[in-house]
C-alpha cells in the first residue's frame, strides 16, 4: 500500500490524505520515524485534521518524545474534544512520563464526559495505585466492575488492588 500512496503523492503532492495513510501504514509497520515525517507532511497540508495530530503523537510517544507527543495529542483534543480514544492516548502519554498527579487529572477529565467507561476507571485505578492511594484505586476498580461485569480484566485489576491492600 505504501507504493500506491507514493504514486498518489507523486501525482497530487498537495493532498494531505496520501501522506496520512502512508504514515498510518508505516506506523503499523513500526516505522515510527517515517510515519512521523509523513504525518508532519499531512499536517503541513491540512492542519485541522485531529487524527493526524493523534497519530503523530503516538509515533512520538513510541520514540520517547513525550513532551511533543503530549503537545500533538492535546492539539488533536482541541479539534475533537469528545473523542475518548484521544483522551486515553493523552492519559497514556502522561502516565508513560510518570507524572501520576497530572495523569489523575487527565483521567478525571475523561470521566466527566464518559462516566460509564470501564477502561477509564481502570486507568484511574492504575494511576491511583502508582500514587499509593489504594482506597481510591479500589473505588475505581469497583466502578469498572459495575459498568463491565463480563470483562475478566476488571476483576483481575480489582483483585490486584485487594492484594496490594493485603485483603
Amino acid at each position: 500500500s505504501i507504493q500506491y500512496f507514493n504514486k498518489v503523492i507523486d501525482a497530487k503532492p498537495f493532498l494531505y490524505e496520501p501522506y496520512f495513510y502512508r504514515g498510518l501504514a508505516k506506523f503499523n509497520l513500526d516505522d515510527f520515524v517515517g510515519a512521523e515525517e509523513d504525518l508532519t507532511s499531512a499536517i503541513e497540508r491540512n492542519p485541522y485534521v485531529a487524527r493526524s495530530y493523534q497519530l503523530r503523537g503516538l509515533c512520538r510517544a513510541n520514540l520517547d518524545s513525550l513532551a511533543l507527543a503530549e503537545q500533538d495529542i492535546r492539539t488533536a483534543i482541541k479539534y475533537d474534544p469528545q473523542n475518548l480514544n484521544m483522551w486515553q492516548n493523552l492519559a497514556g502519554v502522561v502516565m508513560q512520563a510518570g507524572e501520576w498527579e497530572r495523569a489523575a487529572g487527565v483521567v478525571d477529565s475523561m470521566l466527566v464526559f464518559a462516566p460509564r467507561n470501564s477502561a477509564a476507571y481502570l486507568m484511574r485505578t492504575q494511576v491511583s495505585m502508582n500514587l499509593k492511594d489504594t482506597v481510591t484505586a479500589l473505588s475505581m476498580a469497583n466502578k469498572a466492575v459495575s459498568y463491565d461485569k463480563f470483562s475478566a480484566n476488571v476483576y483481575d485489576t480489582r483483585s490486584m488492588v485487594h492484594y496490594a491492600m493485603g485483603a
